[in-house]
């Protein structure tokens, strides 16, 4: 069975129309096109589909199996948002099961990240081994690594408690200082840039520190004008007033943001 076939069965199982299938992740025309094998689907809109309908994801490949070679790049989409799923979820039974996939792929960054997740779940950032920590520094040292690879950007993002001071700040220059000179950035460059500088500005208040990064991370964030982005805007706003010692402004931003749905996003805030 081929893939078109295999997501029509599917979706006619599950009493779907095509554009509510494809709602949400890819054009529904292109969807059906897809159906009826006259376009191929890339595998991160693929995995986006089977989970977004909570179709089984074995079960679907064992359907596809006999007609396609599984490949290096679905396997890694379909871990990346079981991974994606399991810390979201604080599932760390599943974290230490996608390990031991993560472990047989060619990937150190994407192994890296789910050893990083998984001590930050059990609240053991401080005791990753230094064989470990120094593997991090040296994958994100490389040339352009940084803001080249979206995984680089994730596993620094997900990799910052780990650093000391002087490090974390030399990584977000680093980061910071090329992602300015990226060209034709994609609004979801943008994007994971704009979670990066959330997040170091977090760390930053935390460790109560104020090097001169922290404007180049709020300069960064004043920048964007992407409809969507914008909430991180007020999140930098947010972050700087209380690195300077404004507390009453950061907590009439957080309220703000709450009264505008955005819970999720300031809950490690503690004001």
């Amino acid at each position: 069975m081929k893939i078109g076939e295999a997501l029509k069965e599917e979706r006619l199982k599950l009493g779907l129309s095509i554009r509510k299938m494809a709602e949400g992740i890819i054009d529904p025309t292109f969807y059906s096109r897809v159906e009826q094998e006259n376009r191929n689907i890339g595998s991160e809109a693929l995995v986006k589909i089977l989970f977004a309908h909570e179709i089984n994801i074995d079960e679907f490949f064992n359907k596809i199996k006999d007609t396609y070679a599984p490949s290096e790049t679905t396997k890694k989409a379909y871990l990346e948002e079981k991974i994606r799923t399991a810390f979201n979820s604080h599932d760390i039974a599943t974290m230490h099961g996608c390990l031991k996939q993560v472990s047989k792929l060619n990937d150190p960054i994407l192994k890296l990240r789910v050893i990083v997740g998984i001590a930050y779940l059990e609240d053991k950032n401080k005791e990753l081994p230094h064989e470990v920590v120094d593997q991090i520094y040296e994958e994100l040292d490389k040339n352009d690594e940084l803001s080249s690879n979206v995984n680089a950007i994730r596993l620094f993002t997900n990799a910052m408690p780990v650093f000391s001071d002087e490090q974390l700040t030399y990584f977000m220059h680093m980061l910071l200082v090329r992602a300015k000179n990226v060209e034709n950035k994609s609004e979801k460059y943008d994007e994971r840039i704009a979670i990066t500088c959330n997040n170091y500005l977090y760390s930053c208040w935390q460790r109560k520190m104020n090097p001169s990064t922290v404007e180049e991370t709020y300069s960064f964030m004043m920048e964007l004008t992407e409809p969507h982005l914008l909430i991180y805007k007020l999140l930098g706003k947010m972050g700087k007033n209380l690195i300077e010692g404004n507390k009453e402004q950061a907590i009439a931003i957080k309220d703000e943001l709450l009264e505008l749905g955005y819970a999720e996003m300031v809950k490690n805030w503690n004001l």
